[in-house]
């Protein structure tokens, strides 16, 4: 029984570890792109006034305001059908989060959006 959950454990170690090398979403730049565009939208900004960001709680630069607009750099698939995948980008205004859903066809040579919402978390 021991070696049953050990071997469980480590094929689950094993398939977690390999989902962080994953390559990025083939539309993962359109979607940071159509983030910013939507930022700008919703809040009337400068698109190149928002800053691209690996996490939200990293520090802010020095001599950069705390109240800047800020866009994860990491797009996440939330959901996926034969039809459409749905890719998830964060972002915010200082510590007021923002959550951005960007529908796409299911199309590998393709980044046609056919949806797209914003969320205040």
């Amino acid at each position: 029984m021991k070696i049953a959950v050990f071997a469980a454990g480590l094929l689950l170690a094993v398939s977690s570890s390999g989902a962080a090398d994953k390559p990025p979403h083939h539309c993962a730049a359109d979607a940071l792109d159509k983030a910013a565009k939507l930022l700008r939208f919703h809040l009337e900004e400068d698109p190149d006034g928002v800053k691209l960001t690996a996490k939200p709680n990293e520090a802010a630069p020095e001599g950069s305001k705390q109240d800047e607009w800020y866009l994860e750099s990491e797009v996440t698939v939330v959901s996926s059908n034969e039809n459409t995948e749905d890719l998830e980008v964060n972002g915010g205004l200082g510590k007021v989060p923002f959550e951005m859903h960007f529908t796409y066809i299911n199309n590998p040579d393709l980044c046609d959006l056919v949806g797209q919402s914003i969320m205040n978390e």
